[in-house]
């Protein structure tokens, strides 16, 4: 940004300069006319008495514009005053956070479409798509915590943080007990798992309550809908369960 002092000439269309006062001229390469004059907001072109304490504070968006000062402080003198304040634009995808996206696949199916790319830009869409083998479906995309975040085998979302996704099948419904068929049923506070599946319990939200292969386990869950998987071998069972109390 520079700084000099030069003669001024005000314009026809100008207000009047009062007689002996000093010029004070603030020119931009861009747009931007905000800027406070002794904490006032001025517009470009002012005139104050020579000897007056100047204090110029520029109020622009930082976050795309970049000048090498913000404040000037100085006396002014009898001699006309132009700062010319140089904004340049910034690049913020240089700046940019970028993430990772790890894809697993369990056993069974394939990631078909996924990115080029493992390390994505912050806010980038993805998207990726599981296919099942032939007499399994998919079953859902889970995170590193087990918790199912869309049970679309297109998956379309946009990249905040570092992803972690696994791609979940199941055998299809023509190979799968229902709960009665497996012996398992809930009574009392209790599940009852005579045959050891291994079993897992979802809310609707997909988020993972509870995971046992015990014969009897305890569970204290509210009323409510749920999603209780077990897997024995290629056995799989997939049903909601209701909870009333």
């Amino acid at each position: 940004m520079n700084f000099e002092s030069v003669s001024v000439e005000p314009e026809p269309e100008l207000r009047p300069r009062p007689p002996g006062y000093t010029a004070l001229v603030i020119e931009t390469n861009c747009g931007i006319k905000t800027w406070t004059i002794n904490g006032i907001y001025k517009d470009n072109v002012n005139y104050f008495p020579p000897g007056t304490d100047i204090h110029v504070i520029l109020d622009y968006d930082k976050s795309y514009l970049r000048t090498d000062k913000d404040e000037y402080h100085f006396l002014l003198t009898e001699q006309d005053v132009t700062l010319q304040l140089i904004f340049d634009v910034v690049d913020n995808t240089k700046d940019a956070p970028r993430y990772l996206l790890s894809l697993h696949s369990a056993a069974h199916g394939e990631i078909v479409l996924k990115p080029d790319s493992q390390t994505l830009d912050s806010a980038s869409v993805v998207m990726v798509k599981a296919r099942p083998e032939i007499g399994y479906s998919f079953d859902g995309w889970l995170n590193q915590y087990g918790q199912v975040v869309s049970r679309d085998a297109a998956y379309t979302f946009r990249i905040i943080s570092d992803t972690y996704l696994t791609a979940r099948f199941i055998v299809q419904r023509n190979a799968v007990y229902d709960l009665i068929e497996a012996g398992i049923y809930y009574q009392n506070g209790t599940v009852y798992n005579p045959a050891g599946y291994d079993i897992c319990l979802y809310d609707t939200s997909g988020k993972l309550i509870i995971r046992f292969k015990e014969n009897e386990k305890q569970i204290n869950v509210s009323k409510g809908i749920y999603l209780i998987t077990g897997q024995k071998g290629k056995e799989t069972i997939r049903e909601k369960w209701s909870v009333m109390k």
